[in-house]
């Protein structure tokens, strides 16, 4: 169902400060900054949702004069200093005092994203002087994930055994992932990227699909 926010009386969490906003596919180094205050969300607000709501969501206003060409939208994700990432549940606009009104959650915090990966991105392909191709790579983003085994291990036989591994990992939000990108883990595992899956509800994480090739290592 659709939720209209409501522009209760409400206490301040924090103050004026400024957030990136940053757009579904945008990495964050190109994110708007914008000013904002947050808000607890009422006790009456999410009542009246029919449990769209919870009550560890927040409330928070924009400032319009820091997004005069954009219509901010439902999906997108605002960040503070903290780092911690707030999905955008639901947004109105008050025309008088000229600001964006939007409900957010931590889809981290409540899809236990406690771990971290590395997107890296591919920059050119050159030939190495036993004339083997070598990719370099670029640092492309830092996002909390989850990194969970899709089945079980395929052992791969070559000149000796070597180990695949599938993953599927929830991310924070999507900065813009490629096929060709790269995932390194805190471990310094190097998984290649096999699928994308975007989330089908406004309350779920975009999903990353990748494999670990045995023996590739940073």
């Amino acid at each position: 169902m659709a939720v209209t926010p409501l522009f209760d009386d409400q206490l301040i969490i924090d103050g004026n400060d400024t957030v990136k906003l940053i757009p579904p596919r945008t990495p964050e180094n190109l994110a708007l900054t914008v000013t904002a205050c947050r808000f607890p969300i009422t006790q009456q607000e999410v009542s009246r949702s029919d449990g769209v709501y919870l009550y560890t969501d927040s409330v928070w206003t924009l400032s319009t004069t820091d997004t005069p060409n954009q219509t901010v939208q439902p999906r997108w994700v605002l960040k503070p200093d903290d780092g911690i990432t707030h999905t955008i549940l639901n947004v109105a606009f008050s025309p008088i005092a000229s600001f964006w009104r939007v409900v957010t959650r931590d889809l981290s915090f409540n899809n236990s994203l406690f771990e971290f990966m590395e997107v890296w991105r591919p920059l050119r392909v050159r030939t190495d002087d036993a004339g083997r191709q070598i990719k370099d790579f670029s640092f492309y983003a830092r996002l909390k994930c989850r990194v969970q085994p899709m089945d079980k291990p395929k052992i791969k036989q070559f000149e000796s055994d070597t180990l695949d591994v599938s993953y599927e990992i929830p991310i924070e939000y999507d900065p813009g992932i490629l096929l060709s990108d790269q995932i390194r883990l805190e471990d310094h595992r190097i998984l290649e990227i096999e699928g994308l899956r975007t989330p089908e509800e406004i309350n779920m994480l975009p999903v990353v699909e990748a494999c670990f090739r045995g023996g590739k290592w940073e």
